[in-house]
């Protein structure tokens, strides 16, 4: 293993530098974003065994206790039930707020930045997975048959659908045998989606162990050593060089763009013209309760209360 090219941080200035990037990435890459560029990727599960470290008993059995009592208690709440699928079962503990091993990321990147920048009062982080090498990571530890060539036989290479499949169907296997469960990270959609994770255009990065960190075993996916998550290449974006950055980012399986606070009500005012707010991720009326919440941010910084309410509420100026 070697630690280099595992991660690549970069420092923007401005929203529009964040998103002329994005315009430009592979369209390989999931997004996660995280409101403190301090927080490192934790699932809830190991921020709970971070937090009491004296609980007795291996992770996986206490895992296994709480899905076990999640779906024995679930018929009192939902009207319908997934299949026997572990993976469709976390969905919704994770779904609901309960401790699980997944990681919620999305194909979106604005989608990303709006959870990174909602509530917000540090710079943020938009992290970037390259999922397409995550993919290969993981299918050369837990299904190592696929890459087999066999020269007397002609068979093309799986379709992203066979291949989510084939991972999908590796995660469940080893859920029933976490202590032979090798170590690795697998990008997973639930085989049935729910409103939510269809709008936010979601998916999870699930490690198929809980041996180990989440950044441990995401390190090892791509054969790298996870100190990388400790002591990141580190870059500050220009405009005038985003051919410089896009070839560092070519090179490197995680990036971490780092926004700055000043950034962030722009980045909202512009989000909210492509109608994403907590009102359109999560529909009903939570999300839309959760998404006025907005108005104390666009009544923040330098602007006089005149100013703040007109464009609160959308008045004419006066004469």
């Amino acid at each position: 293993m070697t630690n280099q090219n595992l991660l690549l941080e970069i420092q923007v200035g401005k929203w529009e530098d964040a998103v002329a990037l994005a315009r430009r990435l592979p369209a390989c890459v999931v997004f996660r974003g995280q409101e403190n560029k301090c927080w490192r990727l934790q699932t809830t599960h190991e921020r709970l065994r971070k937090t009491y470290p004296d609980a007795l008993g291996p992770d996986w059995l206490i895992e296994y206790q709480i899905l076990e009592e999640f779906q024995r208690n679930a018929a009192r709440f939902l009207s319908t039930f997934p299949r026997e699928r572990p993976l469709d079962w976390l969905a919704i503990v994770q779904h609901h707020g309960g401790p699980t091993r997944l990681l919620d990321f999305t194909y979106s990147f604005y989608v990303a930045a709006f959870f990174a920048f909602e509530h917000a009062t540090k710079d943020a982080a938009i992290w970037i997975v390259n999922q397409q090498k995550l993919e290969m990571g993981a299918t050369a530890i837990l299904d190592p048959s696929i890459n087999q060539i066999n020269p007397k036989v002609i068979t093309p290479p799986p379709s992203d659908i066979e291949l989510g499949r084939r991972l999908r169907k590796q995660f469940d296997s080893w859920w029933f045998n976490q202590e032979n469960a090798p170590v690795a990270v697998v990008p997973l959609e639930p085989h049935e989606l729910t409103d939510r994770p269809a709008i936010q255009q979601g998916l999870f990065l699930a490690p198929t162990s809980t041996k180990t960190s989440f950044e441990q075993a995401l390190a090892a996916t791509f054969a790298k050593d996870a100190k990388n998550f400790d002591t990141p290449s580190v870059i500050r974006h220009e405009s005038t060089k985003i051919e410089e950055t896009l070839q560092l980012i070519g090179t490197h399986d995680v990036i971490k763009v780092v926004v700055p606070r000043s950034a962030h009500k722009p980045a909202l005012i512009d989000l909210r013209s492509m109608n994403v707010t907590a009102a359109s991720l999560f529909p009903g009326l939570d999300g839309y309760a959760r998404s006025l919440s907005f108005k104390y941010r666009m009544a923040e910084e330098s602007r006089g209360p005149v100013e703040v309410v007109q464009e609160l509420f959308k008045l004419a100026p006066g004469p």
